[in-house]
Order: structure tokens, then C-alpha cells, then sequence
């Protein structure tokens, strides 16, 4: 009837309008008043953490929209707001000493769901070339933001199981991993109590 109709006719105005909102998002975090990192300088710690806020729910909104469809072309752009978002000064909680602990507790919830859909569409053949880059790109982010799960990352990328020594084609990399290569990557033993 009626109503389908309009709603069948809606969908292509609220994707230009999801498109155009991501578009000015992306336009507003890649510009920085910082040069060392993607930061803003905020007037006052309630305007940065409300900055901060902002850029979580922006974030946890986008991630649960791609989740949704991971395959759909229209999410390219969607990927690297989240991206951008990922990379963002403001939400360090290393550098950020300004992040209040329930804001610290929602980073680091957002960044492991992040990680885990990204973890889960590795093994997908029907993802899209953008996909793949976001995959990367967030396997890349977690793997210095999140240093608990760095082994993780590791043994994800190329499992226990495979032989870690051979060349891997598809990376194109000139030289094969080894297993001094990887010992960096593992957290340092305790120091010994004398």
C-alpha cells in the first residue's frame, strides 16, 4: 500500500543524507589545530569532553551501521569516518590524561568491538576492497592502542598453526616473519625480584 511506498522512497534520501553527514564529518576530523596528531584545542575540559563524548557516539553509531551490512559499498565512507575517529587525539587515553574513567571505560568498549568485527571479516571472501583497508587499519590502531591484545592481533593475522617462517605471497613483503621479528611484539617478562 501506501505507506511501503513512501518508505521504499525514503531510503535513497536518508542514504544521501547518512552519505552528506559523513562527508562533513570526515572533512571536520581529518582538520587539527594540533601537528603532531588529529586534535582540536578545546576552551575548556567540559568542551573536550563533550568532544570526546560526541566522537564515541558518532563512532558506536557508525560501527553498528556497517556491522549491519559489512558488504555494502555505501559503507566506504563509513570506514574511514570511523578511521578517522579511531585515530583522534582527543580519544588517546594514553596522551589524554583528560578522558574521565567512564569515557576511558566507552573507548576502550567501542575500539574491542571494532576489533572484533574487524577480526571477524578477515576470513570473508566477499569482503570489499574498503573493507579490507578498514580491516587492516583497525588491526593497525588496536595493535598500539590496546597493547593486552597485540599477541592476539599477531596470532590473527597468521595463526600458530602456519608455518610463520615461509614467505607470504600476498603480503608482498621481501623477507619472511621469523621468530625474532615476532619476540618484540610479545610483552617483556617481569623483572626478577632479587
Amino acid at each position: 500500500g501506501m505507506p511501503a511506498q513512501v518508505a521504499a522512497s525514503s531510503v535513497p534520501l536518508t542514504r544521501r543524507r547518512l552519505q552528506h553527514t559523513q562527508a562533513r564529518l570526515l572533512q571536520m576530523l581529518r582538520a587539527s589545530h594540533k601537528e603532531s596528531r588529529c586534535a582540536f584545542f578545546y576552551s575548556s575540559e567540559e568542551a573536550l569532553q563533550f568532544a570526546q563524548r560526541a566522537f564515541l557516539k558518532a563512532w558506536s553509531l557508525l560501527l553498528g551501521l556497517v556491522m549491519a551490512d559489512p558488504f555494502d559499498v555505501s559503507h566506504a565512507m563509513g570506514f574511514e569516518v570511523i578511521y578517522q575517529l579511531m585515530c583522534r587525539g582527543e580519544l588517546d587515553g594514553v596522551t589524554s590524561n583528560l578522558l574521565q574513567h567512564r569515557d576511558v571505560a566507552r573507548y576502550r568498549h567501542v575500539l574491542h568491538e571494532t576489533l572484533a568485527f574487524a577480526l571477524d571479516q578477515l576470513s570473508s571472501k566477499a569482503a570489499t576492497p574498503e573493507l579490507m583497508v578498514f580491516c587492516a587499519r583497525t588491526l593497525a590502531v588496536c595493535f598500539f592502542r590496546l597493547p593486552e591484545k597485540r599477541l592476539a592481533v599477531l596470532q590473527a593475522v597468521l595463526p600458530d598453526e602456519e608455518n610463520r617462517r615461509k614467505h607470504i605471497r600476498e603480503w608482498c613483503l621481501e623477507w619472511s616473519l621469523h621468530t625474532r621479528a615476532l619476540r618484540g611484539a610479545q610483552p617483556p617478562p617481569p623483572p626478577r625480584r632479587p
